[in-house]
């Protein structure tokens, strides 16, 4: 391959093994317990590219604190463990939310197994949140359910599969009946 073996798995290493993407972003603040598929995954990726341990699974455990740790001692930045804005601007990670505002709004409950627009609606604003959901559009499945359990118990509500009117309004979609 014509790298140097030096037993450190640089940036040129990493890419060449697939295993880094400097084109990857994330666009929220990340920290322990966190599992946000894509994003973890790009901060890991980033991590990796920096030579800093990090599993290769999409959870920000402990080992992903540890390096997040490390990279703030090692460039004065703070070090509490999570990955903030500054960090991941400071890693080249960092991109603004595409759309803070989904382009409609929900004035009903959504429960699962429902179909039609506004299901549509609540699937894009998660995708938009950085959610992994591969169902087909318009329809509540498990990955939707999920991702609104996950949204729920990250936001201090009932972990329900139930999108009602406090997880509507916390995703900014709700419109008043």
């Amino acid at each position: 391959m014509g790298l140097a073996v030096s037993g450190v798995a640089d940036r040129q290493f990493l890419w060449r093994m697939r295993m880094w993407d400097p084109r990857c972003t994330v666009q929220v603040s990340l920290r322990r317990g966190d599992d946000v598929l894509d994003q973890v995954s790009c901060l890991k990726r980033h991590l990796q590219g920096r030579g800093l341990p990090a599993s290769r699974d999409s959870r920000f455990g402990v080992d992903t604190v540890r390096a997040v740790r490390a990279l703030g001692r090692a460039e004065g930045r703070p070090v509490d463990g999570i990955a903030d804005s500054r960090l991941l601007k400071h890693l080249g990670a960092w991109s603004e939310p595409s759309h803070t505002r989904p382009p409609c709004t929900v004035s009903s409950v959504l429960r699962p197994g429902q179909r039609g627009q506004e299901m549509g609606c609540l699937r894009a604003r998660l995708v938009a949140a950085g959610y992994r959901i591969t169902e087909r559009p318009r329809i509540c499945g498990d990955r939707v359910a999920k991702a609104v359990r996950h949204w729920k118990r990250r936001r201090g509500l009932n972990p329900d599969d139930v999108a009602g009117e406090m997880t509507l309004r916390s995703l900014r979609m709700w419109l008043e009946p």
